[in-house]
């Protein structure tokens, strides 16, 4: 199952707050054919003014470890706005990286590293980079990233805590 089993399983809606989203996905008889342990994963998503908040917190509900990972990708449409072209685009990140990836084969990591042709903090969005499949920084230096052109006005940003690896991705 690419990409975990979370994504097929129906979440229950909690109590409702305005600006406030919250789905709840607990342990049962289906996940722990895939996953043997008891847990809870609240998925909570609030708006303030632009700004779109979301957090994930998972509950361990066993007496021992629970090793787990959860990834997620939020999705943007580019070009952001009618007049404005995908090659216009380019990803400000917060912090200067060095663009070192993890190759990847099959959509799964290899201990093989490469070099963007990038520098600083601007990666240039375009259809070539992400010919070969997603770019996965290796220990990326930023907490965010801005998606931006020089003919747009409109940007998102996505801030993220420290992590370990920063997968980008565009559809073909």
């Amino acid at each position: 199952m690419q990409h975990g089993f979370a994504k097929d399983l129906e979440f229950k809606v909690t109590p409702e707050k305005e600006n406030e989203l919250c789905l709840l996905l607990e342990s049962n008889d289906i996940t722990m054919e895939y996953y043997p342990f008891k847990f809870a994963l609240l998925a909570r998503y609030t708006v303030s003014e632009n700004i779109l908040n979301v957090e994930y917190v998972i509950t361990n509900l066993n007496n021992k470890a629970m090793p787990f990972s959860i990834g997620v990708h939020p999705g943007f449409r580019c070009p952001l706005d009618s007049n404005a072209n995908y090659d216009d685009y380019y990803l400000e990140f917060s912090q200067n990286e060095d663009f070192n990836i993890i190759k990847l084969e099959g959509g799964i990591g290899k201990d093989q590293r490469a070099k963007l042709a990038a520098s600083g903090n601007i990666l240039k969005v375009s259809k070539e980079i992400f010919s070969g499949d997603a770019i996965v920084l290796d220990k990326p230096n930023s907490t965010a990233i801005r998606l931006k052109s020089d003919v747009d006005t409109k940007c998102i940003t996505v801030n993220f805590p420290k992590v370990p690896y920063l997968g980008l991705w565009s559809k073909p």
